[in-house]
């Protein structure tokens, strides 16, 4: 039943947990993306019962970002095994044109 949820879920437009599904889906496949949204429901569901909030989908927006961030973070580790010291500054809108 949760799988099915799950299906339903990830083929709703602009929501987190169809982002989160296309993510995983890429790197690992279907089956693998869907258990992962199954799981996730799981635990949103519990969040909700045991806090007793209203769900507010974050968005696909959240999903992206946090994509984003993990490839700093992984561009980051990889030139310091390389021995290399890195420092990370934002780049302003008018350097990057």
């Amino acid at each position: 039943m949760l799988t099915e949820c799950a299906w339903a879920a990830v083929k709703t437009k602009g929501t987190y947990l169809s982002a989160y599904y296309r993510q995983i889906m890429r790197r690992q496949g279907k089956q693998k993306a869907i258990v992962a949204v199954t799981h996730k429901i799981v635990v949103i569901v519990w969040h909700l019962l045991s806090t007793g909030t209203p769900y507010e989908d974050p968005g696909a927006g959240v999903v992206r970002k946090t994509s984003e961030e993990q490839q700093r973070r992984r561009a980051i580790r990889q030139l310091e095994a390389l021995g290399l010291t890195v420092t990370v500054q934002t780049r302003k809108e008018t350097d990057a044109a």
